[in-house]
């Protein structure tokens, strides 16, 4: 799951759905972000990144380009949350090329109502 010690980066994307300014008005506001998952051997499976670098390229590899991407850094809080949803982290030193083998989708990931949240583009 994730560490204390080191930042991890999830992948935040829209599906082609919302345009950055959806992202700013809506995400931001309500404190939630679509993260991308995919399915394999019935298991959900968040890809998590220790650098944003690393998730972009994951991105670029995967996604089509027209698809709205990016990156958040998670802690130890989201952690908690995400653990609560039966979805396993998996931890990617390499942007592997999955889409030949898994069907991406996005989890809706609530912030904890505390949390400071900012987009940079």
């Amino acid at each position: 799951m994730l560490r204390e010690s080191n930042m991890l980066y999830a992948i935040v994307c829209t599906q082609g759905n919302m345009k950055l300014q959806d992202i700013r008005n809506e995400c931001l506001a309500q404190k939630w972000v679509p993260l991308l998952v995919f399915h394999q051997d019935d298991k959900t499976i968040l890809p998590l990144f220790e650098s944003a670098t690393v998730a972009r390229r994951f991105s670029e590899r995967n996604l089509p380009k027209k698809w709205l991407t990016g990156a958040v850094n998670l802690d130890l809080r989201d952690g908690e949350i995400i653990g609560k949803k039966d979805i396993q982290c998996v931890v990617y030193q390499f942007p592997q090329k999955l889409k030949d083998f898994v069907e991406f989708d996005v989890e809706i990931h609530e912030y904890d109502s505390d949390k400071e949240l900012e987009v940079k583009t």
